[in-house]
């Protein structure tokens, strides 16, 4: 039964798509705390009760902190890089911050008809199309802390805050496509149950 096959394939799909948006939605959320944690440091390293010594420690841990969201930014889960858009197979964020990924939307069917996207847009959650370069804001970060400069790291809060909401932003798009694949279970079971039923011969009473 054709009707039946594409039902339970997009059984298959809608798991897959689950699975590969949480994982992407888990990496947005530890890249916000990322954030938190470096809007942290810059408050810290632009006082004036800190000296040279202190903020010199304090870029060491920010550019920790941009390794870890670099490393979240390549995140694969299901063999393919989950913010790359089509280019799934190498990470789509070089060593320096690059993005060589894309903006494509990878389709799943879910239910006959309805096409939900397994990924939200690496783009927009890290790059300046999203607001701001976030790789190259915890780079000047760094930088203005290892030069001991407490207005040039002051000087980074509105673009910390500006990459929080952008990082938060896809996480908010991946939960809408999470809670979209999740709607169409319930759908697609009933379906399922209806077509063998009549395909034995047996009545659904409700």
């Amino acid at each position: 039964d054709v009707s039946l096959a594409r039902l339970r394939s997009g059984q298959l799909g809608a798991a897959s798509a689950e699975a590969q948006l949480y994982v992407a939605e888990g990496a947005l959320a530890e890249a916000g705390l990322v954030f938190a944690r470096a809007r942290e440091i810059a408050i810290a390293g632009a006082s004036g009760s800190h000296g040279a010594q202190t903020r010199a420690s304090l870029a060491i841990e920010v550019a920790g902190l941009r390794d870890v969201m670099r490393s979240l930014a390549n995140t694969k889960v299901e063999g393919v890089h989950a913010f790359g858009g089509f280019r799934t197979v190498a990470p789509p964020f070089l060593f320096d911050g690059t993005f060589v990924g894309d903006t494509g939307t990878r389709d799943v069917e879910v239910l006959p008809g309805l096409c939900v996207a397994t990924n939200v847009s690496g783009a927009l959650a890290f790059t300046a199309a999203g607001g701001v370069d976030v790789l190259a804001v915890l780079s000047r970060l760094e930088n203005d802390l290892r030069a001991n400069n407490a207005a040039a790291v002051a000087a980074n809060l509105d673009d910390l805050d500006t990459a929080t909401r952008q990082v938060l932003g896809q996480r908010t798009a991946a939960v809408a496509l999470i809670t979209r694949v999740q709607s169409s279970d319930a759908v697609r079971a009933d379906s399922i149950v209806r077509l063998e039923a009549a395909r034995s011969g047996v009545r659904i009473e409700r």
